[in-house]
């Protein structure tokens, strides 16, 4: 199993995590993705889900991802309640992690297409 993004969302005052991964798996060189959905008010009542999805699907979201330019640190924000957000996107020994606090800065919007592939994948 190789992971290919995963996002992951605390909550800091109701202690809630989701998680989301994109997974490519390969068994006798055929490879399936599949996206898993882990969420709930906490680790014993999180809801989990696997659904297969299209390899052509996560092309496309990996090509666009390719094309974002990103400043590398967004401005300086401090909080202590509400939710921190970790993105991370993995290309075998690559990998790149953003993480904040809050709503998505500004400068890392383009990283909102990941968002709406899960979101597009839920629905399913």
């Amino acid at each position: 199993m190789n992971r290919i993004i995963s996002i992951t969302v605390n909550q800091s005052i109701t202690m809630m995590r989701n998680e989301y991964h994109i997974e490519e798996r390969q068994k006798n060189g055929n490879k399936k993705y599949y996206a898993v959905i882990k969420e709930g008010e906490n680790e014993l009542k999180a809801k989990r889900k696997k659904i297969e999805i299209n390899g052509k699907d996560i092309d496309l979201l990996i090509n666009a991802l390719k094309e974002i330019e990103i400043k590398i640190c967004p401005d300086y924000i401090f909080g202590l309640d509400g939710m921190t957000t970790t993105i991370t996107i993995e290309q075998g020994f690559n990998k790149a992690t953003y993480q904040w606090w809050g709503e998505i800065p500004e400068q890392w919007k383009a990283l909102d297409k990941i968002f709406a592939f899960f979101d597009d994948i839920k629905k399913k």
